[in-house]
């Protein structure tokens, strides 16, 4: 099995707006398979807003993604496990939702970037092929990297029936291995499934990103764009660059950076929503790595 699905027709990404993680992979899949299958016609969901309860999944969400901002780890892990709740609350609604509006679309292809409702998807996706006379797959994205603790995605497709796991293919970097000797075993043990349904492959990324993979560096300097979103991040970019004398154009609330040969490029990310404390502590340690260094000119 490969990805995407050249043949396929029309492709359904189910995935959740818990976090920004889940909807940007959504994107890069989206792209990723255009690329390939420009004639697809691809249809992306949000499994709460679209099958769930609109408002509700929409004022949760608010503060779900607010909280990480002002570092509150304690509440947003009791938040975390109330979206899990919702699999057993919502499972009845999920699984009818889902499977009507596959009967009314009839998709080639099922993708899922996010976590929750995994049986009721898987369960859905089997009535639909029993009245189809299709055999659809869930094919679910791992975005979290595989480790013994990466239980938001494990343990609901650990707890599947048997019949079930015959209808799940995982896309998931290499896991890190702990106290497994064999990539089959950590497969096994963290989600009950055979090495065989588990397809390796690197993080999707959006297409913005790609211009730079693989690229060979040349007398010719790289431009990369920063927008900013108002007059604070302007005058706090506008104050460093004036201090670092940086080569930098400023047009329309774009600041474009011009990379020449000799900088040094590092980056830092954080995720969509990051504690501010963190932020600060990420940059405070930066800053001494480039002085301990003595980095000429860094960006």
């Amino acid at each position: 099995m490969s990805f995407p699905m050249n043949n396929a027709k029309k492709i359904l990404i189910i995935t959740s707006s818990a976090g920004s993680g889940h909807l940007q992979a959504a994107k890069a899949i989206e792209q990723h398979i255009l690329s390939n299958n420009p004639n697809a016609k691809i249809v992306q969901k949000d499994l709460f807003l679209s099958f769930g309860f609109k408002k509700i999944s929409k004022f949760f969400f608010h503060f779900f993604n607010k909280i990480p901002k002002n570092g509150l780890v304690p509440l947003h892990e009791k938040m975390v496990n109330l979206v899990f709740l919702s699999d057993k609350l919502l499972w009845p609604k999920f699984l009818f939702q889902i499977f009507f509006f596959l009967l009314k679309n009839d998709f080639d292809k099922i993708v899922d970037t996010q976590r929750v409702g995994t049986s009721a998807l898987i369960k859905a996706i089997r009535l639909y092929n029993k009245f189809k006379k299709k055999s659809l797959y869930l094919e679910k994205v791992i975005v979290d990297l595989p480790t013994k603790r990466a239980t938001n995605y494990f343990k609901y497709i650990k707890s599947l029936s048997k019949n079930d796991k015959k209808s799940i293919i995982l896309y998931s970097l290499e896991p890190l291995l702990d106290d497994e000797t064999t990539d089959e075993m950590f497969w096994k043990k963290h989600c009950k499934i055979s090495k065989d349904q588990v397809i390796y492959k690197k993080y999707f990324i959006r297409n913005a990103f790609k211009n730079f993979q693989n690229k060979k560096i040349d007398e010719n300097p790289i431009f990369i764009k920063i927008k900013t979103s108002n007059e604070l991040e302007r005058d706090h970019l506008t104050k460093i660059i004036n201090v670092q004398n940086i080569d930098c154009l400023y047009e329309e609330n774009v600041f474009t950076f011009s990379i020449k040969k000799q900088y040094v490029l590092m980056t830092i990310l954080l995720g969509s929503l990051p504690s501010i404390a963190a932020t600060k502590n990420y940059f405070t340690n930066f800053v001494l790595h480039v002085k301990n260094k003595k980095i000429e000119k860094t960006i």
